[in-house]
């Protein structure tokens, strides 16, 4: 099918059924069970998801972006997120981001298509406010696009200090935004261990998400043993005062 020409309602609906045709039943049934999504999977491979992606954005991606419908499938959320991550132009990009945060129901489309966004030194601070703006929010993954975004731009020496102050705001409790908090405090430790370290001592962080820092910390290669040893005594001594109270 060709997937560079002018996007039209007609070619979107055949789009569909070519999606289709490519589908394979185990890897539907692997998908379902790993991403436990409400939208309808088709069981189509990663590779051959960004392939399609790649060939619409050499086409006419504003096109297919005005008319696909991102809850379709989950292979078209992801085809529509990826397109919308690889956009050139800073603001309109995070124009299309914001859209397509509002159909992502799981966490594969969250990580996927946040992991294909890239920026310039410029745009870090205007994708820093996005950041802020969504950290906090009571959506499971907009909050989890935003954590995920700060632990790939945001953990250097410029912005390490924002950014773990920032994470205070995240409203923890839901599994998948404690696991993306933690995961981002794991890389912090392996990339700041000294800051991070002592911003976990003092920040009043739920038992949960110290765990889970600590079991992500001792399967990471970046943080040192030394770390290691200090992350997991702050997450037992936490949920020592937990029990004790």
């Amino acid at each position: 099918m060709d997937l560079k020409g002018e996007w039209t309602g007609e070619k979107y609906a055949l789009f569909n059924e070519y999606l289709i045709t490519l589908s394979n039943e185990k890897i539907k049934k692997f998908s379902e069970k790993l991403i436990k999504t409400n939208l309808k999977v088709l069981g189509l491979t990663n590779p051959i998801i960004r392939s399609i992606a790649k060939d619409i954005e050499k086409g006419d991606p504003s096109g297919f972006l005005s008319i696909a419908n991102p809850t379709d499938s989950y292979e078209i959320n992801l085809i529509y997120g990826l397109v919308s991550a690889h956009t050139k132009d800073f603001d309109l990009k995070l124009s299309r981001i914001e859209n397509f945060l509002n159909s992502i129901d799981n966490w594969a489309s969250c990580d996927v298509c946040v992991g294909d966004f890239k920026i310039k030194q410029t745009d870090e601070d205007k994708l820093f406010e996005f950041i802020e703006k969504y950290i906090e929010s009571d959506k499971t993954y907009h909050a989890r696009a935003a954590i995920v975004m700060l632990m790939k731009f945001f953990i250097n020496e410029r912005f390490i200090d924002k950014s773990l102050e920032l994470t205070k705001k995240v409203k923890c409790g839901e599994y998948y935004i404690d696991m993306a908090l933690a995961w981002f405090y794991a890389e912090c430790l392996g990339k700041q261990p000294k800051k991070s370290i002592e911003f976990l001592k003092s920040a009043q962080l739920p038992q949960s998400v110290l765990s889970k820092t600590a079991q992500k910390a001792r399967d990471s290669f970046r943080v040192s043993k030394e770390i290691k040893e200090e992350i997991t005594m702050i997450s037992r001594r936490k949920k020592g005062m937990e029990n004790n109270g």
